[in-house]
């Protein structure tokens, strides 16, 4: 429907009056037949309309506006540049001008694309200093959606969008009046000036019709629907002030869908800004269901914050100080409690009942903790990747996610061509030597680095190792040494946490995850605590290597040399209110997707979950490590979630397989 009335039409059209006009037809064409055309389709989206889940006089104005701003948009500048050639040949004349046409054409085409992706995304609504409360005083945003997004292509149905079709139609408007000027005209008539009144009156009429709909997402069936909430800071104080949310709806497929499934993001980042990346994940779910995404408060359209030189791993006291003073209270709000109430206050709003929610890495930990809050509202819980809710303090330490040989017996476990014990023996052996010799090439540093990363690495890492010539083995660490350095530096500047945004994220950490020393602690208590767990704790894990030879390997590569603590600015966090705590798990029934390469997300903190819930079971997959859905086309885990969600009761096996093509970040 969309693509039809948005692109195909508007283009049929637009050439069509082009070589009418070529052809000398302007001056003998009569009106009759565009008012046929017009009333053809009129007739045609009534149809639908009647059709439809919504039988609503603003749905049935929503309708006739998805064709009808695009058509007078591109019938207006097919007559602009329709009235150029003179003095050449018909032929000619309608090349050339089809040419332009089409120029025009598919320039707005890829402008709107682009402007949707990343000009709108990235450069327009970027994530702005919030001056707490001032941040909302100027909705930029907003004020770009009415203008750029849908050119031609209709990009959803925004809170903006009828005044996003009248800002279409007034632009078509004036492109008509400049080639009525140029085509040297007079004066309009009495009866062509009442003409356009009539027009510009069933317009605006439509414009209004559909501007007053109430936020319509549930019936909307034609495409994403865009929508934002205004909601408490902190609903126990509302002195605390408000912000916005933004939510997305994207309409099932099928006909009749089966529920809504929120699918919430890992990170915590921006969801609109993979919004089809989640879609993929969720297979023939993104099909049979409405899938609901909303932006966690601070990111993307969600009233953005920044704090600029504070993020994830190093970070000064200075940073952090400026960055509490520029979140003012909103400081201690950013975190998975506080966007659980927001996701429930767009369930609400969006009078949606019971629904499905599927989490991806951080996703489930918000998944959690919306269920210990809301467990009413859920039907199922699908945690793929899973972050335990109760997280222990060494969960803060890159450690624990990384930097360990334990992706080498992992890779020899599944491939079955090496032994485990060993390859990483073979490992120890040839750090020793560079240690002894001082090798230049690779490093101490960089064999430290290729651990540090080595479940990004691990078919490389192996494979060199088990080179049987030593100097084709330190050649191929030396160029994984470097590939390691460059890749780091290449996706984030500080590289902890790589692809993810270091804005918010930095205070989502400090708030959710709990910290090695207590809030009243003086700094140098703090550091004290996070080191003697670190040397406690993981001085195995980061073995072969000493804590110098790691802590300067991870400063080089990510500037962070505080013994693996990856939320340093939490060190300088002036934190102010008690830490969340949980009581005991809801019986949601709940699904924990694990893929047994993890070392980030661990199949142990799977089982935990699994003890934890009472109505929780796992679901193993090999050959799969972080983001098990994400994986390579669609497999078994996509198949037993697809089982899950659809009756939660069945059985279900509880090991899958995937198709191993590396590890997947």
């Amino acid at each position: 429907m969309v693509l039809l009335g948005e692109v195909v039409l508007p283009l049929v059209l637009g050439l069509g009056l082009v070589v009418v006009r070529a052809r000398g037809g302007s001056g003998r064409a009569r009106p009759w037949w565009a008012l046929a055309g017009a009333g053809a389709v009129v007739a045609l989206v009534t149809v639908v309309w009647v059709a439809g889940p919504a039988r609503t006089l603003s749905r049935w104005a929503e309708l006739q506006l998805v064709w009808l701003a695009p058509v007078l948009l591109w019938s207006a500048v097919a007559w602009r540049v329709s009235g150029r050639g003179e003095g050449r040949s018909v032929r000619a004349r309608t090349l050339r001008n089809s040419a332009r046409f089409l120029l025009w054409f598919t320039s707005a085409v890829a402008a709107s694309w682009v402007t949707t992706v990343s000009v709108v995304q990235y450069l327009l609504l970027p994530p702005r200093p919030a001056w707490w409360s001032a941040v909302t005083v100027l909705p930029v945003g907003e004020w770009v959606e009415v203008l750029l997004p849908a050119l031609t292509t209709f990009h959803g149905r925004m809170s903006t969008w009828a005044a996003n079709r009248g800002a279409l139609c007034a632009i078509a408007a004036v492109v008509a009046w400049r080639a009525w000027r140029k085509a040297g005209r007079g004066p309009l008539t009495r009866r062509q000036q009442v003409a356009l009144l009539g027009a510009a009156a069933v317009v605006a009429g439509l414009v209004a019709c559909a501007q007053l709909a109430p936020s319509g997402c549930q019936t909307w069936r034609y495409g994403w629907c865009e929508g934002r909430l205004t909601v408490p800071v902190d609903a126990a104080r509302p002195e605390r002030g408000t912000l916005t949310v933004s939510y997305l709806l994207h309409p099932a497929t099928d006909p009749r869908p089966q529920g809504t499934l929120v699918a919430a993001m890992g990170g915590p980042a921006a969801a609109s800004t993979y919004r089809w990346e989640m879609l993929g994940s969720l297979g023939r779910l993104a099909e049979t269901h409405d899938v609901l995404m909303s932006d966690y408060r601070g990111f993307g359209r969600s009233t953005p914050v920044d704090c600029p030189g504070w993020a994830i791993g190093a970070s000064t006291p200075e940073d952090v100080e400026r960055c509490a003073a520029r979140l003012g209270t909103l400081a201690h709000e950013l975190g998975a409690q506080r966007a659980a109430d927001d996701l429930e206050a767009v369930r609400t709003h969006l009078g949606l009942g019971q629904v499905d929610l599927y989490g991806e890495s951080y996703g489930t930990f918000f998944g959690q903790v919306y269920g210990y809050r809301y467990p009413g509202s859920l039907r199922t819980l699908v945690l793929d990747s899973p972050v335990p809710a109760h997280t222990p303090p060494d969960w803060t330490y890159a450690l624990a996610r990384q930097a360990t040989t334990e992706p080498l017996a992992l890779y020899c476990e599944e491939k079955g061509t090496c032994d485990p014990a060993g390859l990483v023996q073979a490992w120890r052996d040839l750090v020793a030597q560079a240690r002894a010799e001082g090798w230049d090439a690779p490093s101490v540093d960089q064999l430290a680095g290729i651990q540090l990363y080595g479940a990004w690495f691990v078919d490389e890492w192996a494979q060199a190792l088990l080179r049987p010539d030593e100097a084709a083995r330190r050649e191929a660490l030396a160029t994984l040494g470097g590939r390691v350095d460059q890749m780091v530096h290449a996706e984030v500047g500080t590289a902890v946490n790589a692809l993810v945004p270091t804005g918010p994220q930095a205070a989502y950490n400090c708030n959710d995850y709990a910290t090695p020393f207590a809030w009243d602690d003086p700094l140098e208590t703090r550091l004290a605590k996070v080191r003697a767990l670190a040397r406690e704790r993981f001085t195995d894990a980061i073995a072969p290597f000493t804590w110098d030879e790691f802590n300067r390997a991870s400063e080089r590569i990510n500037g962070l040399g505080t013994d693996g603590y990856i939320e340093e600015g939490c060190l300088y966090w002036p934190y102010e209110e008690p830490r969340p705590t949980y009581g005991t798990p809801p019986p949601v029934p709940t699904l924990v997707v694990s893929g047994l390469l993890d070392t980030g997300t661990t199949p142990q903190m799977a089982a935990d979950i699994v003890a934890a819930w009472p109505r929780a079971r796992a679901l193993y997959v090999s050959g799969a490590d972080h983001y098990v859905l994400l994986g390579p086309g669609r497999t078994c885990a996509h198949d037993v979630v697809e089982r899950f969600v659809a009756d939660p009761t069945a059985e279900l096996p509880t090991e899958c397989a995937v198709p191993q093509a590396g590890p997947r970040r």
